[in-house]
C-alpha cells in the first residue's frame, strides 16, 4: 500500500516539473560555466554597435529557434559580442569609502562649530581623496566585461524531459 501512495504521489510531482530552458556561457577547456535564466537582467553589447551597451530582462529563451527574446528584441546567442556584469563585493567597497568620506565630513563640521576645534585642510585632503578613491574603485573596478568569440561561447541549452 506505501509503495502504491508512494508511485501514485511520485507521478504527480514529477508530471508537474518543468524542465530548464537556460543560456549558458562556456570558457573553452573549463568545466565551469556561469547560467543564465529567464528574468536575468542583461548588459550585452551586439556585433553591429560594439560600442552600444543594453540593458534587458530576458523574456523567453526559444531553444527551436535559438533566439533569446528581450525586452524590445530578439537576438540569437552568436550576435551578441561581449557581456558586462556587476562586481557587487568591489561596488561596495567604493560606496563605502565614499559613505566614510561624507561622514568625516559631517563629523569634521559638526565638531568645526564648536569653538575649540576646526577642521584643518590637511583633513579635508583626506576626506576628498578617500571620497575620490572610493569613486574610482566603482567605476573602474565595479564591472566586469566578458567578450565572446574565441574562448567563450554563448549558447542555449534545453534540459527538458
Amino acid at each position: 500500500m506505501k509503495l502504491l501512495r508512494f508511485l501514485i504521489i511520485s507521478i504527480f510531482v514529477v508530471s508537474n516539473l518543468y524542465g530548464q530552458v537556460l543560456v549558458q556561457i562556456e570558457k573553452t577547456n573549463s568545466p565551469k560555466t556561469i547560467k543564465l535564466y529567464e528574468g536575468t537582467i542583461l548588459e550585452y553589447t551586439l556585433k553591429e554597435y560594439p560600442d552600444v551597451w543594453r540593458k534587458s530582462e530576458i523574456h523567453e529563451i526559444i531553444p527551436e529557434t535559438d533566439l533569446i527574446l528581450f525586452d524590445d528584441n530578439y537576438h540569437k546567442p552568436e550576435d551578441i559580442a561581449a557581456l558586462r556584469f556587476n562586481r557587487p563585493v568591489i561596488s561596495g567597497i567604493g560606496k563605502k569609502l565614499v559613505q566614510s568620506s561624507a561622514v568625516w565630513f559631517v563629523y569634521g563640521g559638526l565638531a568645526s562649530l564648536t569653538p575649540e576645534y576646526n577642521m584643518s585642510t590637511s583633513e579635508m585632503i583626506f576626506g576628498a581623496s578617500v571620497a575620490a578613491f572610493g569613486y574610482l574603485i566603482r567605476k573602474i573596478f565595479g564591472k566586469r566585461k566578458m567578450k565572446l568569440g574565441k574562448r567563450r561561447n554563448l549558447r542555449i541549452v534545453d534540459l527538458r524531459m
